[in-house]
């Protein structure tokens, strides 16, 4: 199964789940896809400055929930990503609040849903160099990957200001967000893509491009 954001002219066109469409006329769509044991479909994804979460039953032929989680992110579209863990809890991530310009990315936030998407928690701010109350620096931040533990525990990484490679755990006091450099490169306009996973034995695994040796690494914690 898919999701798909498709820019046509004026950078706009429509989201689509498995080729039909959740909304057909979206600005800088973006979208995210999570399916659970029961088939039911959880899709993130946005529209200009709005994040929405959309649930899609798998036998049936509309979605049954649509919440809007922002109208207040970046308005070129910022990023979306949703992951599910063993025990049907929704994990999301959105890069793209507390703008004030064009060119300001957006912090990185978290939410969770228990029921099934019915509600949602209050966003957590993964990088607290996000936080408006600390912004050092402002928001320059992107390029987020979303993956979960086998305790349900979940995990991002991201690109600051596309030179340092970060990985935030939401493992410490209280459940917040704990936060390890894993790489650094010079420069500021390479091209910057990564994938992080959990291997079988429930340690993250971050796939990064290396643009100085052309090469795809894999990063580890030692």
């Amino acid at each position: 199964q898919w999701v798909t954001g498709l820019a046509l002219c004026g950078n706009r066109g429509p989201i689509r789940l498995n080729g039909a469409d959740i909304q057909s006329d979206v600005y800088s769509g973006r979208g995210s896809l999570a399916v659970g044991t029961d088939g039911v479909r959880h899709v993130l994804w946005n529209t200009g400055t709005n994040v929405v979460y959309t649930r899609w039953p798998a036998a049936a032929a509309a979605p049954d929930h649509n919440v809007t989680l922002f109208d207040n992110i970046n308005r070129f579209g910022g990023e979306v990503r949703i992951a599910i863990d063993a025990a049907g809890a929704l994990h999301a991530i959105v890069r793209g609040p507390d703008v004030d310009a064009d060119w300001d990315l957006g912090a990185i936030v978290y939410l969770t849903s228990s029921d099934g998407g019915a509600t949602w928690s209050a966003p957590e701010y993964v990088d607290f160099h996000d936080n408006p109350a600390a912004q050092s620096p402002w928001n320059g931040n992107k390029d987020l990957s979303l993956a979960v533990d086998a305790d349900g525990v979940p995990a991002v990484t991201f690109w600051r200001w596309n030179s340092e490679l970060w990985f935030a755990r939401r493992n410490g006091p209280g459940g917040t967000w704990t936060q390890s450099l894993v790489t650094v490169f010079p420069g500021h306009d390479r091209p910057r893509t990564q994938r992080l996973r959990f291997d079988l034995d429930n340690q993250p695994v971050v796939a990064f491009y290396d643009w100085m040796v052309n090469q795809v690494r894999l990063a580890r914690p030692v």
